[in-house]
């Protein structure tokens, strides 16, 4: 979520609007959700560590994370799209690979906590999950828009998103 609002924010600051490719910067990010979720089912067969996996979905995250600060960096610091729609194209694309990671990242914690062995995951689990999920989207949201994102701007929020993914990484591979 804070990702999705970064982005947001990253594209109103160089465009100077965001109202016209919101419902595309969204409609691209649950797009990638459900190409995430559904590139997970085509996989599943194959999957026989999905903690592993989870662990590598999380690091490309990560990646990702950075990548889009560095493309922030760049619009912001160049400018020499020249009018050309650059923006305009990249960061509903940033918003696809952060859905599908997320799509990946949920169905596969999921298939992590169902068990390795490929049961099918009670309706708790996957309601008690999303709830959670919703949960943490939530609080990351309200943190970032009421103190973040402006006390310390774009950057900071983005670094300290890129900490708590990297200290979630760090836990699912010692836990």
């Amino acid at each position: 979520m804070v990702l999705e609002l970064t982005l947001l924010l990253g594209f109103q600051i160089l465009q100077g609007f965001v109202y016209t490719e919101l419902a595309l910067i969204i409609s691209s990010f649950m797009v990638g959700i459900a190409l995430g979720s559904a590139l997970l089912d085509r996989c599943a067969p194959r999957i026989h560590r999905p903690r592993a996996w989870m662990a590598l979905v999380q690091l490309s995250l990560m990646a990702h994370l950075a990548g889009s600060i560095l493309v922030l960096f760049l619009f912001h610091s160049d400018h020499a799209t020249g009018g050309a729609p650059v923006p305009v194209i990249v960061f509903p694309a940033l918003a696809l690979v952060a859905g599908a990671l997320g799509g990946l990242h949920f169905s596969l914690a999921v298939r992590t906590l169902a068990g390795e062995n490929g049961a099918v995951p009670g309706p708790w689990l996957g309601g008690g999950l999303y709830a959670l999920d919703l949960l943490g989207a939530a609080a990351g949201a309200m943190t970032a828009t009421l103190i973040l994102l402006p006390v310390y701007g774009l950057f900071t929020t983005c670094l300290v998103a890129l900490a708590l993914l990297g200290g979630s990484l760090g836990l699912l591979v010692l836990i």
